[in-house]
């Protein structure tokens, strides 16, 4: 799986290496009931949403890391 900004929550979420990263750039999500609740939401609409608490230089800087996994 390459990571891009249709890949959904759960898919991160699922992949032990991709979970890592979004863990590091939003510490508690595995746990978090905003993120629990958004398996289905894909990362660009995740990061418009208010309550993920996702700036846009976080969101970059995930974004940038994730896709620096390549083919997970």
């Amino acid at each position: 799986m390459k990571v891009t900004l249709a890949t959904t929550l759960g898919e991160i979420m699922k992949n032990p290496k991709t979970a890592a990263v979004f863990e590091k750039y939003k510490p508690g999500s595995a746990n978090n009931t905003v993120f629990k609740v958004g398996q289905h939401l894909t990362l660009e609409k995740l990061s418009t949403y208010k309550h993920a608490n996702l700036p846009p230089d976080v969101f970059t800087a995930l974004m940038a890391e994730l896709e620096a996994l390549g083919d997970v």
